[in-house]
């Protein structure tokens, strides 16, 4: 990460506006959930209270990033504008609840051809509850038509005809993270991803995952964290054809003063 700030003016490269860092699932998995908005990116963010501190709101320009599938079409993406992004949370010390939002316009520019546009956008809604002092639940649902890049997955895809089409994508997540002692920390999360395939798709395009992930860490001194984490994840193509992977990770981290 590298930005700057002064006031309520952020300027550089840091999470999007459009994901919500407090309801990160705590996992090993750097990765994260298959729904999880974890992007970094270039952007300009204004900062405003609405109600206080516990109503803020978030306006931001961010650089973009437009994935889509060609073939059999002959072309080069196209990003005319940056992304639009907002989001309102409202924070307390029981629940903090965020709704985002992300407008942009696309484009895509086939051989010898003029550039064709169309707007893409979609929401985001996190929220956090402490349930005890010690054990906090986090949720996300994520929704919108031409945002898979915000998780690393095509935003639109070639149909028949020699056209494109924005892909609808749809991902929800459930988490808890418990302190067993004040060394011993453990998290769950599961979560889901969908995608509606166009026509023009190979059999082979992802059209759903699915993420779990468990593990048990410790913290023996101020700086230094080590666990181990077991994740299970799925995958369905459009074709239906679907397969499991298992998982076990163990790390060691570091913070730097």
């Amino acid at each position: 990460q590298a930005y700057g700030e002064t006031g309520r003016l952020l300027v550089g490269k840091t999470w999007t506006a459009f994901t919500d860092v407090a309801a990160a699932p705590a996992t090993l998995d750097f990765e994260g959930s298959v729904s999880s908005v974890n992007r970094r990116q270039a952007q300009a963010r204004y900062s405003f209270p609405i109600c206080d501190d516990i109503l803020t709101g978030t306006v931001s320009l961010e650089d973009t990033k437009f994935i889509i599938e060609l073939a059999p079409i002959l072309g080069t993406s196209r990003s005319p504008s940056p992304d639009f992004v907002g989001h309102v949370r409202l924070a307390t010390d029981l629940i903090q609840l965020q709704a985002a939002a992300l407008y942009r316009q696309v484009g895509f520019q086939p051989i010898d051809k003029s550039t064709v546009t169309k707007s893409a956008g979609g929401m985001n809604f996190t929220g956090v509850l402490m349930l005890t002092g010690r054990t906090k639940a986090y949720s996300q649902v994520l929704f919108g038509k031409g945002i898979g890049s915000y998780r690393s997955l095509p935003d639109a895809a070639s149909v028949s005809g020699g056209n494109a089409a924005l892909l609808p994508m749809f991902g929800w997540m459930f988490g808890l993270t418990h302190e067993w002692t004040d060394l011993l920390s453990s998290n769950y999360t599961y979560a889901a991803n969908e995608i509606n395939n166009t026509t023009g798709q190979p059999a082979d395009a992802v059209k759903q995952t699915t993420y779990m992930a468990v593990n048990l860490l410790a913290k023996p001194q101020n700086r230094i964290t080590m666990g181990i984490e077991y994740l299970y994840g799925t995958r369905t193509n459009k074709d239906l054809q679907s397969a499991g992977a298992h998982r076990v990770q163990c790390a060691v981290i570091f913070d730097l003063p």
